[in-house]
């Protein structure tokens, strides 16, 4: 009897781990439904981008809907779906995970944490775990988005035809300005979320859906200005190994992105970020609503 009743707390965390990871999953399943076009958009203009040739987002909408009708529209779903699904309940169970640890340790001692530095290191070290055991997920599903990309018919032939011609670093491609980007954009995203919803509730709007969408609009549409110039160089890092465009090969993160202001300009470092901007958006409703929801 006493032993089980002292295994309780355990069972009890644990089921509490595997339900965020649960949850995340759901709300990242939701998400990759409506908001693959849009990545799609944004990866090929990415990618396709020539000075001579500056292609925007309507007519790469309209290439690809010429080229592969509303199919084209979800090139690369099934990495996205993997990279979301595993992705999401990672990111999710470690920030849940870490938030009551932090928390036990505050009651334990006397240290107390504020709630956004604790929302920041959270969020960072959670995004951290996540981002480097989906990054070679990541690399066929950024390669498999680009409109004409033809090298995979599946996924499980991305993954021995990069191990075959590249090696275990073609899956690692872009790992690096993939952390710098996301990891402190993560942090300051979980931090400034949950300060704009107390801010949002302070004008009496106590619907928590509600107040996860507005903080979630507000606060990605922010992030995503910030980290533009780094995600344009993330993605031409992970397709460099196919393109023949010289202006996009990147040695490094400060090389990229000397290399993309002096050939691309204001232009460059801001390129696909309409369609960011659009899945972003709704891609944060529906992750944060959903999330909040099921919490």
């Amino acid at each position: 009897m006493n032993s089980s009743l002292q295994k309780s707390p355990q069972i009890l965390k644990e089921k509490s781990i595997f339900k965020d990871m649960l949850n995340g999953a759901t709300s990242g399943l939701v998400t990759i439904l409506f908001m693959q076009p849009f990545q799609v958009v944004n990866t090929s203009m990415v990618i396709h981008f020539k000075k001579e040739a500056k292609i925007g987002m309507i007519e790469t909408i309209k290439r690809i809907y010429n080229n592969e009708k509303i199919w084209g529209f979800y090139r690369g779903f099934t990495p996205a779906v993997l990279k979301s699904l595993s992705g999401s309940a990672m990111f999710f169970g470690v920030l849940e995970s870490t938030k009551r640890k932090i928390k036990k340790s505050e009651n334990q001692s006397t240290l107390l944490i504020s709630d956004s530095l604790k929302n920041f290191l959270c969020s960072g070290f959670a995004r951290f775990v996540q981002i480097t055991s989906v990054n070679p997920i990541i690399v066929i599903k950024t390669r498999s988005e680009v409109i004409g990309f033809n090298h995979y018919s599946n996924f499980f032939e991305a993954i021995k035809t990069i191990k075959n011609k590249e090696g275990l670093k073609g899956f690692y491609a872009g790992l690096n300005v993939n952390l710098i980007k996301e990891v402190p954009a993560s942090a300051l995203f979980y931090a400034l979320y949950e300060f704009t919803k107390l801010q949002v509730k302070l004008f009496g709007i106590e619907n928590k859906q509600l107040q996860a969408s507005i903080a979630s609009v507000f606060t990605s549409n922010f992030i995503v200005i910030l980290t533009n110039p780094l995600d344009v160089i993330r993605m031409r890092q992970q397709y460099q190994f196919y393109t023949q465009n010289n202006d996009h090969k990147y040695k490094n993160i400060f090389h990229g992105l000397g290399l993309l202001w002096r050939t691309e300009g204001i232009r460059g470092m801001f390129l696909g970020i309409m369609p960011k901007f659009l899945k972003k958006g709704f891609q944060n409703i529906l992750v944060w609503t959903t999330y909040e929801s099921l919490k």
